[in-house]
């Protein structure tokens, strides 16, 4: 992908957003692309930004994102900046069966009747609102029709979802999209699928780069990837474009990787010490000390060895059962440690999982007598 420096102003196309998410999403679903390379998408978002963030809103408010808390609009946009990106890498005679105004428009509008949806309003209601508004855009009715009929087959069906484990819902889910019988039809999909997949993985990297995965998402990590890893390589094999363009998403997904394997490691330390314990959920304390991290129950305040230097930061854990069986053990940052340099939204915590072996995780042993046996210096407080 491109690092050229945008040369298109985007201060007037957030004007109306406060100064925190004009900078998040500046940043975030523009970058490295070519904005010369993107003038049609521009004029596009330039008549449409105000409707297209009035559909991720409920009651007025805008709606965010699960672990990053920034708006759910981002990741909309990034995945119209992808599809447009997407659209530029094509071979010529692929492009002629395009049509560029309702690939960003359906791109635009991908999730919008799921989030509609669960928050009470029938897909009725919205798609008469979004064909409202394409009318208004100067669309024919055929063009029109065939954005409605890719948005409804981007959006997931709620009964296949309800009644799957999360990797079979996700796997059934995009092989409907990507296997649409219907050719032209299908030439959308794949590009706005991609779009779609491609802008998670790139924004699911950064957060945990900035140690915000923190706690608020339901699925493991590792089953994520895994279902990232299985979509990625659809389309790797199916989009005819040049490996450069995948080798930017290739490094975004060894980097969820290898925090997979490092999650992987630190659960399964965990585990060794406190699974004799028929626990549902625990609380641990942690401290990261060089490129080690100590862990200990969270119901005493410090270990002495784990307060050698002020400048250690710490933070709380929690390791809980999930999945239908409760079968998988997950790792959740929670909170930063209030008795040592905090480590704010677990970024120190996810840093150090990208390479830890299980040679650098330190387990403090429990004590069946007492919860403090061996864990706490005397004279040291408890919370």
């Amino acid at each position: 992908m491109s690092t050229e420096t945008p040369n298109f102003s985007l201060d007037c196309l957030f004007r109306e957003f406060d100064l925190k998410h004009q900078e998040d999403l500046k940043s975030f679903c523009f970058f490295g692309i070519d904005f010369s390379e993107h003038s049609q998408l521009f004029n596009i978002l330039g008549k449409s930004m105000t409707f297209v963030r009035s559909q991720y809103q409920l009651k007025g408010q805008d709606v965010l994102r699960k672990v990053n808390e920034g708006l759910y609009l981002r990741h909309v946009l990034r995945t119209a900046v992808l599809a447009s990106e997407i659209f530029n890498n094509l071979p010529d005679d692929l492009k002629t069966s395009i049509d560029y105004d309702v690939l960003i428009f359906a791109s635009l509008f991908h999730d919008v009747l799921e989030v509609r949806r669960n928050n009470g309003q029938t897909e009725e209601e919205t798609s008469e609102g979004l064909v409202n508004f394409l009318r208004n855009q100067s669309l024919s009715e055929d063009r029109i029709n065939l954005i409605i009929d890719l948005v409804k087959i981007l959006t997931p069906l709620k009964e296949e979802k309800e009644k799957t484990s999360y990797s079979e819902g996700k796997r059934r889910d995009f092989l409907r999209i990507w296997s649409e019988e219907d050719e032209i039809k299908r030439g959308y999909l794949r590009i706005i699928k991609s779009a779609d997949v491609l802008a998670n993985i790139e924004e699911t990297s950064i957060d945990l780069e900035l140690g915000k995965e923190n706690g608020q998402m339901k699925t493991p990590l590792a089953l994520r990837y895994q279902v990232f890893a299985e979509r990625f390589s659809y389309i790797e094999k199916d989009l005819e474009l040049k490996i450069e363009f995948f080798n930017y998403f290739t490094r975004r997904l060894s980097k969820i990787f290898n925090f997979c394997y490092g999650l992987h490691n630190l659960t399964y330390c965990i585990l060794e010490e406190f699974g004799g314990y028929n626990f549902e959920e625990l609380e641990l304390k942690y401290v990261i000390e060089e490129d080690k991290i100590i862990i200990g129950s969270s119901s005493f305040f410090v270990h002495k060895n784990m307060t050698q230097s002020q400048e250690n930061y710490g933070g709380v854990i929690k390791v809980y059962k999930t999945g239908k069986e409760k079968n998988l053990f997950v790792i959740d940052f929670i909170k930063p440690s209030l008795s040592i340099k905090p480590d704010d939204n677990g970024k120190e915590f996810f840093a150090l999982l990208r390479s830890i072996t299980k040679d650098e995780i330190v387990i403090l042993s429990p004590n069946l007598n007492s919860l403090f046996a061996g864990l706490c210096s005397q004279g040291e407080y408890f919370d």
